[in-house]
């Protein structure tokens, strides 16, 4: 069995990149506004706006959020 090794650089990445995420999910929910729909869009392909909408939903469900992420290009 094949198995995937990921240096400490790249771990400490990729937790720094969580660390951002939940801190914009606990932002978005401290400001007051009691937000339903949250949309991402950008104008141009490949701005990232699957993996930001991907992550932060994945922030919002590990703080006890009902979540449901859509994801589609109306193109």
């Amino acid at each position: 069995m094949n198995t995937l090794e990921i240096s400490k650089n790249k771990l400490q990445e990729i937790r720094k990149a969580e660390e951002y995420f939940n801190a914009l999910a606990t932002n978005i929910q401290l400001s007051g506004v009691d937000l339903k729909v949250i949309a991402i869009s950008s104008v141009q392909e490949n701005e990232g706006k699957s993996t930001t909408s991907t992550n932060l939903a994945v922030a919002f469900a590990r703080a006890g959020y009902k979540t449901l992420l859509v994801d589609c290009d109306i193109r």
